[in-house]
């Protein structure tokens, strides 16, 4: 008999388990993942607590606990008309990667005044391509087409996209944060100028590359001059020390008729052959006609 009746008490704690998880908000070992937070609300509307990744339970009876997805999430966004500083179309593209805050008052204010986008990751993601446009319009117009793209010819704006994505960053950040949710990053996928800028700025490079290459070939030319120079220079040098060795050489046949004599015989000797034939023709003598196969050399 006791036992029936300790059978029959089990049973109806189990039907009153089972009872109350089907038709009132208490949970047992209810989990919280580790990209997520949850939501405590022991009356089943308000939020007591935040909570991090876990195993929760809780017996009251209109106890409720909604996790919140906080994992990066990451649209792109693009415009064909924006316009630049200096009053030039752009093509804009940019992606943007975001993620619900996790602090406890940031979950509350996103919970309590934009519930949908809390529970839905599609919502939130069409609240922050509302925001990204008025942002994007904005810093466009703070930069030349050129220190977009990192071609501006001033040494402090070179930085290009890398400061164009930082100023976006940091007025989107802003926007973001309102409605609890945190910027991550933002890219600038891509920058489209108008095709007749396009054209223009290839032109422009064409001109400066041909500019360089005459700037070059003046350079090279002017080396070579000077090479030039610096070689006649030596010459000039070699012919000048030739002529005093040969001035020196001379003065020897200026001071003594014998030597003088004597080399004049020894370059005779290296003009005639050994079958030539040698007439002396005394001075005064009236020669009307001479011929002869071979060589004539008058000899004073």
């Amino acid at each position: 008999m006791k036992q029936m009746k300790s059978l029959k008490l089990v049973v109806l704690v189990i039907c009153l388990l089972i009872f109350s998880s089907l038709f009132s908000g208490c949970y047992l070992w209810s989990s919280v993942k580790s990209h997520e937070v949850g939501l405590i609300m022991n009356d089943g509307m308000k939020i007591s607590q935040v909570v991090g990744p876990g195993l929760y339970s809780n017996g009251r009876w209109f106890a409720k606990k909604r996790n919140l997805n906080c994992s990066a999430l990451t649209i792109e966004w693009e415009d064909p008309d924006l316009w630049t500083k200096d009053k030039q179309p752009v093509k804009f593209k940019v992606a943007v990667t975001f993620a619900r805050q996790k602090d406890s008052k940031s979950v509350t204010n996103m919970w309590n005044n934009y519930n949908i986008e809390a529970r839905n990751d599609e919502a939130l993601a069409k609240l922050v391509l509302n925001r990204i446009p008025r942002v994007a319009k904005q810093i466009t117009t703070r930069f030349t087409l050129d220190e977009m793209l990192g071609i501006a010819d001033t040494q402090e704006q070179v930085k290009g996209r890398e400061a164009l994505q930082d100023a976006m960053f940091e007025l989107l950040a802003k926007e973001l944060n309102e409605f609890g949710v945190q910027l991550m990053d933002i890219g600038a996928n891509d920058i489209g100028a108008d095709p007749g800028y396009v054209a223009k700025l290839t032109e422009k490079a064409t001109s400066k590359v041909a500019v360089e290459l005459a700037v070059q070939k003046t350079k090279q030319l002017n080396e070579q001059v000077l090479q030039e120079k610096a070689q006649t220079l030596v010459e000039m040098e070699i012919a000048r020390r030739e002529n005093s060795v040969a001035a020196e050489k001379n003065k020897v046949y200026q001071f003594n008729p014998q030597a003088y004599e004597l080399e004049k015989l020894r370059i005779m000797g290296t003009v005639f052959g050994n079958k030539d034939k040698i007439w002396i023709i005394p001075k005064g003598t009236d020669l009307n006609l001479f011929m002869d196969s071979g060589k004539v050399v008058p000899v004073q």
